[in-house]
């Protein structure tokens, strides 16, 4: 694991880590993760997903958004727009890496970072997968047909944000898939709801970028 830092349009410095699989001569596919609000680069929910596409030879880059964990700012500058950029900045610095398949790039997010994710999706074409866990879809449902690149999402059946999960998923025009925990909350806070959530986004990113 190797720490990192760059700057996104603001000029703050973003905190975060970078890692690749077992050693290779061959650049690897990497996924971007877009932590939720109040979360970051540590959480453990993104730490095990990021072991795990490790395990499949996808390389991995966890950060802080601004004005969390080792980012510069505050959280009330942390707002949605401001999260973007910051995606934008940390996919500049993973193409930057010559280790990376610049080609097959592929972002994660939780909750708030799912609706950053999207959003950012809309207009980067770096983005060539999505797999989404409990996302906000905020204002997002007159876009839907606008995604041209796979999408997953993965929701806890007791989730709060299901339901407008479910109506901006049905507008989709891209490839996709909807995966719905028994039982789970937006969190997936029982372990096997949550390895249930790791096993479907690894798959997934190992289908949709090798």
């Amino acid at each position: 694991m190797v720490e990192v830092y760059f700057k996104n349009r603001a000029d703050r410095v973003l905190a975060g880590k970078i890692e690749f699989p077992m050693a290779t001569d061959a650049s690897s596919p990497l996924v971007v993760f877009a932590h939720g609000f109040d979360s970051g680069k540590d959480s453990p929910r993104g730490v095990i997903l990021a072991e795990r596409l490790r395990g499949l030879g996808i390389a991995t880059l966890l950060f802080d958004f601004t004005g969390h964990g080792d980012s510069q700012g505050s959280k009330m500058d942390s707002t949605i727009a401001q999260q973007v950029d910051d995606l934008r900045a940390a996919i500049d610095y993973a193409q930057s890496d010559q280790k990376v398949d610049a080609g097959k790039i592929g972002v994660t997010g939780s909750s708030s970072g799912g609706l950053v994710a999207l959003t950012e999706a809309l207009s980067d074409k770096r983005i060539r997968s999505l797999g989404l866990r409990g996302p906000r879809t905020d204002n997002l449902t007159d876009k839907a047909d606008q995604f041209d690149l796979p999408i997953l999402i993965v929701q806890g059946e007791r989730d709060t944000l299901l339901p407008q999960t479910q109506v901006f998923y049905q507008m989709l025009t891209c490839s996709k898939k909807l995966e719905i925990i028994a039982d789970a909350d937006h969190l997936f806070s029982q372990p096997d709801q949550l390895e249930q959530a790791v096993a479907l986004t690894s798959a997934w990113f190992e289908k949709t970028l090798k």
